[in-house]
């Protein structure tokens, strides 16, 4: 069973990973970064202060960075130093002749970081904020932010997934934990003022990084 996953995994990888161009690699090399999501991710914090009482607002960004503490600690020093799964970058892995990648690596891959806390980020903004345009919004940076990875030779599919599924536990625990200390506070819609502010600074962020990409490339 293990080996026909495997299989499924390489042929996915194989699949995913084949449409390189010079645009698209800078583009990858851009997105998947951490520091130029930091305005994005500042904004959130914003929405929350602007919405909530100090104190719940505070708590609602804890639950938030527990979440990624979680999805980093699960996947980085439990599963990956059992599972050891070379990244498709390493010389080790089997797919390490036939993958487009931009750098070698001698690390483990399964599951993904950046797969485990992209998601777990945007399911526990989807269990706070309850807005479908929110929502929607951060799933799709998810999905783009964990592509990349796959793009640059990171990661292989299985490993996005496995860090995904990983991501939604760490939400759905959290959520479960700050609406135990609010007393069930955030089961119904609690934001107003700025709502959208993530997004249209997060869209802000992928046109900079388009025009950014571009120069690059030249």
């Amino acid at each position: 069973m293990i080996e026909i996953l495997t299989n499924i995994d390489n042929q996915a990888m194989d699949l995913l990973n084949g449409a390189n161009t010079p645009y698209l690699t800078a583009f990858m090399q851009l997105y998947t970064g951490k520091i130029i999501w930091a305005v994005m991710y500042a904004t959130i914090a914003a929405v929350l202060f602007a919405n909530l009482k100090l104190k719940t607002a505070l708590l609602a960004l804890i639950a938030i960075a527990l979440v990624i503490v979680f999805a980093d600690q699960i996947v980085a020093s439990v599963i990956r130093p059992i599972v050891e799964r070379p990244r498709p970058n390493n010389p080790a892995s089997p797919v390490y002749d036939i993958v487009f990648k931009t750098r070698d690596s001698s690390g483990y891959g399964f599951p993904s970081c950046h797969g485990a806390n992209t998601f777990g980020l945007a399911f526990i903004i989807a269990y706070i904020f309850k807005n479908r345009w929110l929502t929607t919004f951060f799933l799709l940076w998810a999905v783009i932010n964990s592509y990349t990875r796959i793009y640059l030779g990171l990661h292989f599919p299985g490993d996005i997934l496995a860090g995904a599924f990983i991501g939604w536990i760490g939400a759905f625990i959290m959520y479960k934990l700050l609406q135990y200390v609010t007393k069930g506070y955030f089961k119904e819609p609690r934001f107003k003022k700025w709502v959208y502010l993530p997004i249209w600074t997060g869209l802000a962020t992928v046109v900079a990084i388009c025009i950014t990409a571009y120069f690059k490339m030249v």
